[in-house]
């Protein structure tokens, strides 16, 4: 008889805090909003050779002052260009001499990083930048000058994305949503997607796609689940 009050003394608690644990629905939504760029990054520089790692630095260096002073005449202000990369490097033959391979040459690259904040004169900036004597261009990528709007507008879009979700998963279970318990930014910094379509340049201009780029964005969400 002890026995049997002892088990129903202990199960009584644990019966009534199953019935005040809480069911709940967790779903992340994702959202995107897209608009015209206002701004390109052009990678580019000087890649240069030398028989020594100075005489190849020189050069580099009086190829690269060419550029930045075409950049400026282009209307590039300065804050807006910035050194990404310099290196001086050994090159190599292609046979070992004494078991090791000789050095003949050095190679000098130095790398900038142009904003442009005029992307219909984006075209023409290329050809300035071309023609002052840069030698590589490694990559053009489209952005937004202030992203904020477009990124609170792909907020937006998440968390309608998130309850759609909710209330399909919801009616299929028989159940209704309830208050929100907990809503938490999913998402990273922001990285606008680029999806291109042709811009209209100047003919004499290298031709430029700068399309749309989009910037996403994801929220996750817990909702209490009530019962109907």
């Amino acid at each position: 008889m002890r026995l049997t009050a002892l088990i129903f003394a202990v199960l009584l608690p644990m019966s009534a805090i199953a019935d005040e644990i809480t069911p709940t629905l967790t779903v992340t939504g994702h959202g995107s909003a897209a608009a015209a760029p206002d701004m390109a990054t052009v990678m580019t520089g000087v890649e240069s050779y030398g028989e020594t790692a100075s005489d190849a630095l020189a050069m580099n260096s009086e190829q690269m002052v060419r550029v930045m002073a075409e950049l400026s005449d282009a209307g590039v202000d300065a804050k807006d260009i910035q050194t990404s990369n310099l290196s001086v490097q050994p090159r190599y033959n292609d046979r070992k001499s004494r078991d090791r391979y000789e050095i003949i040459g050095y190679q000098v690259r130095n790398s900038l990083s142009v904003q442009v904040r005029d992307v219909a004169a984006l075209g023409e900036t290329l050809d300035a930048i071309v023609r002052s004597g840069a030698n590589r261009i490694d990559a053009v990528s489209f952005g937004f000058t202030d992203p904020k709007a477009l990124k609170q507008q792909a907020r937006k879009e998440a968390v309608l994305d998130a309850r759609t979700t909710a209330e399909i998963y919801a009616a299929a279970a028989g159940v209704s949503l309830g208050k929100i318990l907990s809503i938490s930014d999913g998402s990273g910094p922001a990285h606008p997607r680029q999806d291109f379509a042709m811009a209209e340049m100047s003919r004499a201009a290298v031709p430029i796609a700068a399309g749309q780029s989009s910037i996403a964005d994801s929220v996750r969400i817990v909702w209490e689940l009530v019962q109907e």
